[in-house]
């Protein structure tokens, strides 16, 4: 994610959700986890009855796992991800997918103020979010970025993007 120099320390703090925020994938991580599921356990399912929407995608994980009663041993989490990432790089193409209305002039008018910086605060895992962002052009429009992989629960993920924004800004969590 770009690293903007500035003059002066930023006076706010945006966080942006990506899914149902700035962007719509039309079911395509969803799809992802299917066919990387079918892929590395060799068992079909079309996960229908395992919520996606307000999570994080290591707790969507453990969801999968838990209703099929599997562990994974050494290496399976790395290449189940891996196959996630690739399949919604095959997935997420267009015409599929779109940004929110008035997205790309929201990110404009935030990205031209001096004394605000950009961040993410999303489930996602840090490569799922660029590969989204990146289908849209936005990839390099955030300074930093709050990640599924950093805290299972999202609102642990929040006080940690806080604690951050507070270290490398000097700003409170009022600020953001």
């Amino acid at each position: 994610m770009l690293n903007p120099t500035r003059s002066d320390p930023p006076r706010l703090a945006w966080l942006f959700d990506i899914d149902g925020t700035l962007l719509i994938t039309e079911g395509a991580s969803r799809e992802a986890f299917v066919r990387a599921f079918a892929q590395r356990f060799g068992l079909e399912d079309d996960l229908r009855d395992i919520r996606f929407d307000g999570r994080t995608e290591p707790l969507i994980l453990g969801d999968i796992l838990t209703k099929h009663d599997l562990k994974l041993e050494d290496g399976d989490e790395a290449a189940f991800w891996n196959a996630v990432f690739d399949h919604m790089r095959e997935i997420l193409v267009p015409p599929r997918g779109r940004l929110l209305p008035g997205v790309e002039h929201l990110i404009d008018r935030v990205g031209a103020r001096e004394d605000w910086v950009m961040g993410l605060l999303t489930g996602n895992m840090s490569e799922m979010a660029r590969i989204k962002l990146a289908r849209f052009g936005l990839e390099h429009r955030f300074a930093f970025g709050a990640y599924g992989e950093q805290a299972v629960d999202r609102d642990a993920l929040a006080r940690g993007v806080g604690a951050r924004i507070g270290r490398d800004y000097g700003l409170t969590s009022r600020r953001c």
